[in-house]
């Protein structure tokens, strides 16, 4: 059995990695798809457009803390400083029943939709990357008076069964309003990567 040698561990990782590179294999968000000279991006606050409120706030910082996670861009405070400006709306912000029991009608299942449009300019005005319709969908547990316990939804609420059972329906529909808001939050965070991953990133 040969003995261990750290160096020559070290050396075949950089040599896999050199493979990798020279295939066209990066690690996520480490390039751009961006031309050369626009590396500084001014992400403009959000537009909101639904009866949300607050929507606008939180999403503008969704961007920019997904936008600022990798080092392919910089992330300016000022459109001056900019080499380019990303502009959002909030659309709009839906719910649609997804199950329903077939004896009771009884809504077990829901899914919530965000949609929103983007658009990466230069100052001139210049489109450097634009999307109408960035949809992402989210299951939560049902608004009726059933919850299901077993949803990622009612997971999340940290609420256990048996003290939902002693809540009652007020308590169920508490519950559900609550991971509506998980499912808004975290469907927010997943359009601010979808859009990164969009106009960015070159492994997308």
């Amino acid at each position: 059995m040969s003995a261990y040698n750290p160096l020559s561990r070290l050396l075949l990782f950089f040599a896999c990695l050199g493979l990798l590179t020279a295939c066209g294999y990066g690690f996520p968000g480490s390039s751009t798809v961006l031309p050369d000279d626009v590396r500084a991006i001014y992400i403009a606050a959000a537009v909101n457009e639904t009866s949300e409120p607050g929507l606008a706030g939180r999403f503008t910082e969704d961007l920019r803390m997904r936008f600022d996670r990798y080092g392919s861009i910089h992330l300016v405070d000022t459109r001056d400083a900019a080499d380019a400006i990303l502009n959002s709306t909030v659309k709009s912000v839906s719910t649609h029943v997804s199950t329903v029991t077939g004896s009771t009608d009884i809504e077990f299942g829901m899914e919530l939709q965000v949609l929103v449009s983007a658009e990466l300019i230069r100052k001139d005005g210049e489109t450097l990357w634009k999307n109408e319709d960035v949809k992402v969908v989210k299951p939560f547990a049902s608004v009726g008076d059933a919850v299901v316990t077993s949803s990622s939804g009612f997971a999340q609420s940290g609420i256990s069964g048996s003290t939902l059972d002693q809540l009652g329906s007020t308590g169920s529909r508490e519950v559900s309003r609550g991971a509506q808001r998980i499912a808004l939050d975290d469907a927010l965070e997943e359009t601010a990567r979808k859009i990164y991953l969009l106009s960015v990133a070159e492994s997308f």
